[in-house]
């Protein structure tokens, strides 16, 4: 695919992003994908080889791999972005998931250029609804109220260790996201 610009290039990738550092083949492929992306599903699997214990460390994890690989500029089509395995249960052992991994999500979102986005998802695990205040709400929200979005439609689904709070996490949710919901319209599951 890579080697063949001439190919058919692909519709849908769901990509299980196992190695964050290596960032670079994935912006080869979401480059040679350009305006035939439709369809943009990715995983951070629960063991993604960032090191919780030093979550503060600088590598090709940063924004400056993010700007130069991981780019969704190139996909002018793309009408759907799911974002998969976003594991922010503070009492887990990934609270860092809230300074190193979503800044990834966050990044991804911004670098969307597509007027075609239809549906933007987020599957994501919490402990309590608190793990909820760790994640930098402000900017996801600046992300999703771009003029090129009105319109969109945001689903969450939410898992929740804790029983019977669905409703706590709807409210913070929507309260986080106060912005976006003048302009597109959010949905939020819990199980």
């Amino acid at each position: 695919l890579l080697r063949r610009p001439e190919e058919p290039r692909l519709q849908t990738i769901q990509l299980c992003w196992h190695d964050l550092a290596d960032t670079k083949p994935l912006g080869d492929l979401l480059r040679a994908s350009g305006a035939s992306l439709e369809s943009l599903q990715v995983e951070f699997p629960s063991g993604s080889p960032i090191d919780p214990a030093h979550p503060e460390s600088t590598d090709e994890t940063g924004a400056g791999a993010l700007t130069e690989h991981v780019n969704l500029a190139h996909n002018p089509s793309l009408r759907a972005l799911h974002f998969v395995g976003l594991d922010a249960r503070g009492s887990g052992g990934r609270a860092f998931v809230a300074r190193r991994l979503f800044p990834w999500v966050s990044a991804m979102l911004a670098h969307v250029r597509s007027r075609r986005l239809q549906d933007v998802s987020f599957a994501l695990e919490i402990a309590t609804p608190a793990d909820l205040r760790a994640l930098d709400w402000a900017r996801i929200d600046a992300d999703l109220c771009r003029d090129e979005f009105r319109g969109l439609a945001v689903s969450f689904l939410v898992v929740c260790d804790e029983d019977g709070v669905a409703e706590d996490v709807k409210k913070e949710i929507g309260a986080q996201l106060a912005g976006f919901q003048e302009r597109g319209t959010l949905s939020v599951s819990c199980i």
